[in-house]
Formats: structure tokens, sequence, C-alpha cells
């Protein structure tokens, strides 16, 4: 392993603390980079984040993260939390993160792919942008917001239909106060859905989301405006309106 303050490299093989075997990058964000790795003596496959040596990462603030995660992993939002740990390497001392795998493909690469389709539709899209408020939404029922996913990279599609999606991260918070910015979640999930039909006649399915979306972003900042947000593209896609 290569390391210093700013950056690091794993190669395939390598070890991260004894435990965790690496097989491949898997992205690299200004937290730290993450690995496909294999559990030594069992084989199980997981994700493992490694965080880059900052201030701000101190063992309190991984604890944090961690407890957040694990409990976001209850609603089914993100990736399942598997545990943290520490290691040394050349007097530069690293925290990660394991958790789970998720087999998918990212949503801004899904997207892209979609829209290229001859079958790719404006309902097709906006049952997309519904999944990810319908993910949001439980999110936000914890008591928090996700934040940094507007550009799909952080989001993963784990079904054909792209009806089925999981987060692979989250905004950590600051200095021990959670993120609750649930306002930018919405506004960021607007730029998500211009992702999504971008390259298409914007038809009036499309204008009609925009519109809920205005209207939402008009409450007042809350954990349940999500969730209305849902409940309005279920109702335009004539799926109910609960």
């Amino acid at each position: 392993m290569r390391a210093d303050k700013r950056r690091y490299t794993l190669g395939a093989g390598e070890v991260i603390d004894g435990r965790y075997m690496v097989v491949r990058p898997l992205g690299r964000g200004w937290e730290g980079q993450v690995f496909e790795a294999r559990e030594v003596g069992t084989g199980a496959v997981r994700a493992v984040k490694i965080l880059r040596p900052d201030e701000e990462q101190t063992p309190e603030a991984i604890i944090r993260t961690a407890a957040t995660w694990e409990r976001l992993s209850q609603t089914g939002a993100v990736s399942r939390y598997y545990g943290v740990g520490q290691f040394t390497h050349r007097q530069t001392f690293y925290f990660y993160l394991i958790t789970e795998l998720l087999r998918g493909v990212r949503l801004d690469r899904w997207l892209r792919g979609a829209q290229q389709a001859v079958t790719f539709d404006q309902r097709a899209a906006l049952k997309v942008v519904l999944a990810v408020a319908e993910r949001l939404a439980s999110v936000h029922r914890t008591g928090r917001a996700l934040g940094d996913f507007s550009h799909g990279t952080n989001t993963i599609v784990l079904n054909a239909a792209g009806t089925d999606v999981r987060f692979c991260d989250f905004e950590p918070g600051c200095r021990g106060k959670p993120y609750r910015n649930y306002k930018d979640d919405l506004r960021e999930l607007e730029q998500l859905a211009d992702l999504a039909f971008r390259h298409r006649k914007r038809n009036g399915l499309y204008r009609e989301a925009k519109k809920t979306f205005r209207r939402c972003l008009r409450r007042r900042s809350g954990p349940g405006v999500m969730a209305e947000l849902a409940r309005g593209l279920k109702g335009l896609l004539g799926e109910g309106g609960r």
C-alpha cells in the first residue's frame, strides 16, 4: 500500500488489517476510498471504505458514523453495516468501515443506458425518481437526511426496472450533529429527476412532477415532506396517493 495524508493506493491481493483481501477498487471520494474485498478465512465479499486521515476523523466521529450506518441500514435504504476497524501503515493511522457490497449498477450509469433504449419512457423515468424518494423518506423517518446523492453516484440500482435502489453512502454530519437538511435532499432529488428526463421530450408528466416538487419545497422543512412528495409522485403514476 502507498499512503500519505492526501491519497493512498491498495493493489489486488493486499490485505487490510489482516482481515480483508483487496479484490479491486470501487471508487474514491473526499472522505476516502472504497474497495471490494474478501474477508480472510470466510471468503465473504464486502465493501471496505478506508477513510482519509483528517482532523475531523476522530475516533468519536468514526463511531458516530458507524452507529448511523447501522441505524440507517435497518431501514433498508442503505447497504448493511458490518463493522469498523483501524490500522496503522507507515506511521499513518487509518479507520475503515465494512459494509455490504451492493451488486448492481450506479444510478447515473443506469440512467445513461436506459435513456438510449427505445423502450425508455416518461413513466419509467418517474418510477426511478419515486423509488429514490421512498428510500429517502425511510431515512428521514429516522430523524436525519441523507445528502450528497444528486449525481446518482452513491445510489445503486438493484433491478432492471430501476425500481429497487439503495444508497451506499450518506452525509455524516458535522461536529457530532446529524445531517438534517431535508430541503437539500428534496432539491437534490429534483436535480436527479432532471437527470432522469435528460435528452428526452419532457411531456406533461414531467411538468406535473416538477409542480409536485415545487409544492413540497414550499412546505416547512421537516422529516415528513419527502413522504408527501412520494405520495404525490405515486398519484401521478396512478399507483395511489397513500
